[in-house]
């Protein structure tokens, strides 16, 4: 009788289908690591932008507490002088953060002034910016101007 050899395969996969199995692997990681850059990059102009928010509701107090009132107020009957632009590079508390602000008076209402501040960053090396605007009244705020009336004389 002739001898027959059987052969016993171990149930392991080949190295064909180990070299699939860790393209597919590495094409998934790939993917999974764009998305988490997308995301952290998204966040970061989210914080940003809501930084930006707070820079400008900052900006509008000091234009209303110590610019306005240290402007030359206007003669009677006249129209208000105008006011300069601001730059303020960086914003205090928001080093990453600059603003420009204009002024826009209107001139029915003399003491109304538009308020447009203009706040850039970089993002991801990319001078980026928001604008925000307000109508304010030019006068001093209204904390300081019943101060005054009740200061003794």
């Amino acid at each position: 009788m002739a001898e027959t050899h059987i052969i016993h395969r171990s149930g392991g996969f080949t190295l064909v289908e180990m070299l699939a199995a860790i393209g597919i692997l590495t094409l998934g990681l790939t993917a999974v690591v764009g998305v988490m850059s997308v995301g952290v990059s998204t966040r970061r102009g989210a914080e940003l932008r809501h930084r930006a928010v707070l820079a400008v509701d900052q900006v509008l107090l000091g234009v209303a507490t110590d610019y306005f009132p240290a402007q030359p107020p206007a003669e009677d009957g006249a129209e208000p002088p105008p006011l300069e632009p601001l730059i303020i590079d960086p914003i205090p508390d928001f080093p990453e953060l600059k603003a420009r602000v204009e002024f826009t008076a209107d001139p029915d209402v003399p003491n109304m002034v538009l308020v447009s501040v203009w706040v850039s960053w970089l993002e991801e090396g990319l001078s980026v910016g928001e604008k925000f605007q307000r109508v304010m009244d030019r006068r001093a705020p209204f904390f300081q101007r019943v101060a005054r009336l009740v200061e003794p004389r």
